[in-house]
């Protein structure tokens, strides 16, 4: 049986001490932790292995918070991303909400406060997730349970029954054309015997011939 990868999260932050601090924090809940001191180390982690969340700084030097956030661009979408700083402001949570983080945390930080964000981001990723992986499966040329998808340029079943009863109306109506045909010709030979033989007979009122 395949073992169910930890929850990972990656922590982000200049200050060793705060690093250490939160990585003690993280596994005493049961999270597997990454450290990176800035967004540099970080970008390059989350290119080896997707974490499931990210706890980041704001203010880092080289790359910061917002442009490593930014620098992930698509991949937000798979991760609960949190900010955690001492220099909020209106203007910073705002764009860090637009580049994907689920939560924006002033300094100091509260640890209840971060377990509760963090749970929460956790699950909404993970529905998240699902979704993703339902719409692939929907969109793969075999569809959800291995049957093929249904597609604008392939017929669906009702339609194929559609032309299925189509064919055989058609080879029904050629079978039967060629079958009153032979019997057409078959009655004017036999007409033609019995006329020859002069053997007609009345039959309620109509002429009839007997081969």
């Amino acid at each position: 049986m395949a073992r169910t990868r930890q929850t990972t999260v990656l922590v982000v932050d200049d200050d060793g001490a705060t690093r250490d601090g939160l990585a003690v924090l993280l596994e005493s809940w049961g999270y597997q932790v990454a450290l990176a001191a800035d967004g540099k180390a970080a970008l390059k982690l989350c290119e080896e292995e997707l974490p499931h969340a990210i706890v980041t700084d704001l203010m880092m030097p080289g790359m910061n918070g917002l442009e490593f956030v930014e620098a992930l661009g698509e991949r937000t979408e798979k991760i609960a991303i949190i900010f955690v700083t001492g220099q909020a402001s209106i203007d910073t949570a705002v764009q860090a909400i637009k580049l994907g983080a689920y939560d924006y945390l002033p300094k100091p930080l509260e640890p209840q406060r971060l377990r509760d964000v963090l749970a929460k981001g956790l699950k909404q990723i993970a529905l998240a997730r699902e979704a993703g992986a339902l719409r692939q499966r929907l969109e793969s040329p075999l569809g959800s349970y291995g049957a093929p998808a249904l597609s604008a340029d392939r017929p669906n079943r009702a339609d194929r029954r559609r032309r299925t009863g189509e064919r055989r109306k058609r080879h029904g109506q050629r079978t039967g054309s060629a079958d009153a045909a032979r019997s057409l010709g078959a009655a004017r030979g036999r007409f033609s015997c019995a006329q020859l033989r002069g053997d007609f007979t009345d039959v309620d009122g109509e002429r009839a011939f007997w081969p």
